[in-house]
């Protein structure tokens, strides 16, 4: 793991004329801000080698959760939403984590239209609101995301429901006017 940090730093340096890296920067200038548009996949995996356990490391993690959930990117943005859960289970950013992981599982329902990915969403929303208490920021938040996700999963049973009632299938029409929730 050393060695592919000291790797990493050669290449980098040799790459750039000497220049430091932008790792390098974030851990030399205590004053430096994690912005999401000029941290890299790279950039972080050089700098979390070098720097193990500097103090950074979960805030990277945010801004990386953010700049792949900006781009539509959800599976890696949900990837470093499992990374932060597992190396920093109590950590300060720990609700913003857990909201923004809600935040990528309803935008995945609304590409994929997935009922597995809704029914996911929904038990972690619950959890969510369950666990947090009143006491989340982000509370408000969450529900009004499990309130968008009932609307949106009425909003397509109804197309469906019109669907099969233009198709003359009686039973499917009803199937889907069932599912529909108030």
């Amino acid at each position: 793991m050393i060695w592919r940090g000291v790797v990493v730093a050669v290449a980098a340096l040799w790459s750039t004329g000497c220049a430091p890296t932008a790792p390098e920067l974030m851990e030399n200038n205590s004053t430096a801000t994690i912005a999401s548009s000029s941290l890299s996949d790279d950039d972080y995996v050089a700098f979390r080698d070098t720097h193990e356990h500097s103090p950074k490391i979960p805030k990277m993690i945010v801004s990386l959760i953010k700049s792949h959930f900006n781009k539509g990117e959800f599976l890696l943005a949900q990837f470093y939403c499992d990374e932060y859960h597992r190396d920093f289970p109590s950590g300060k950013e720990r609700d913003e984590v857990d909201y923004l992981h809600l935040k990528i599982l309803f935008y995945r329902y609304d590409r994929e239209h997935d009922d597995r990915i809704a029914d996911q969403a929904r038990v972690e929303a619950k959890r969510y609101l369950a666990d947090h208490g009143i006491i989340s920021s982000y509370r408000s938040r969450v529900a009004a995301l499990l309130e968008r996700l009932q609307q949106r999963e009425n909003t397509r049973n109804e197309e469906l429901a019109e669907y099969y009632k233009g198709k003359g299938k009686p039973k499917a029409e009803e199937f889907y006017r069932e599912k529909v929730k108030n």
